[in-house]
């Protein structure tokens, strides 16, 4: 069921016909958030360690800092980075804590400012070319762009043309992702002259997957109030099903803590 449920996200788009973006990128989801429900909020500093209380709250601090207890607590990152801590309410790190260790893919992110060369695709007469002289334009786009917004490539596609997609995020502006380095040749060879690179940014993109998945569970600790929705990723790695596990454990603690509806 949940290998089904991986496959369908990739389907997402076909539902409307519509994707969408977020003009200054996915972090101003999280930080507009914040500032609209926070009645306080720690931006400087990393949790690294999580102490379970006997009075069932939760004491949460940042090195030799405390920053306060807590009724409940959502561990919002994957544990494999978090470097984090869960101490039992007699000291001691926490034997029942179930998150099987994932092993991630990595993943190069690029911008860079330039323009790309319809040659590379090896159809100035094809679809291409017919896009760069505007034929297709109104049919891809409402927007007089020269190129398509996106170019996503299938595995085979992507071992033989090194990186995944290419999507123009902003004027003669273009993100590449790719699981290696792409070098000053290949870019040389994808791009018209005089480009440049902008940034950089190498990440663990999403768990490698081999089903079938352990699993685990939104409830970190058995019988407690500690939640974690990155469980959800050994299914699919993505905003919307990242959004999907934020709603489940919202459920979840308001069960837990007796909220009202």
């Amino acid at each position: 069921g949940m290998n089904a449920l991986a496959g369908s996200v990739s389907l997402c788009p076909m539902v409307s016909g519509n994707i969408f973006m977020l003009s200054e990128g996915n972090v101003q989801l999280m930080t507009r958030v914040i500032a609209a429900y926070a009645t306080r909020a720690e931006r400087q500093r990393s949790v690294s360690k999580l102490q379970i209380l006997p009075d069932q709250r939760y004491r949460v601090w940042a090195g030799a800092a405390e920053l306060g207890d807590f009724d409940a607590v959502v561990v919002a990152a994957p544990l494999e980075d978090a470097k984090l801590l869960i101490e039992g309410k007699e000291g001691g790190s926490v034997v029942g804590v179930k998150a099987p260790r994932r092993t991630f893919q990595e993943m190069e992110t690029l911008w860079v400012k330039g323009e790309v060369r319809p040659a590379y695709f090896r159809s100035n007469e094809g679809w291409w070319g017919r896009l760069r002289s505007g034929v297709l334009r109104r049919v891809l786009r409402k927007e007089e762009l020269p190129v398509p917004s996106s170019i996503y490539l299938t595995d085979k596609a992507t071992e033989v043309e090194g990186f995944s997609s290419l999507e123009r995020c902003g004027p003669g502006v273009y993100k590449l992702f790719s699981k290696t380095r792409l070098g000053e040749a290949a870019l040389s060879e994808l791009l018209e002259p005089s480009w440049r690179i902008v940034a950089r940014k190498k990440w663990a993109a999403y768990p490698l997957y081999s089903p079938p998945e352990t699993f685990a569970s939104f409830r970190l600790v058995r019988g407690e109030r500690i939640y974690y929705p990155n469980a959800i990723e050994n299914a699919a790695a993505c905003l919307e099903m990242s959004a999907v596990a934020a709603k489940n454990v919202a459920l979840l603690a308001a069960h837990d803590l007796r909220l009202p509806d």
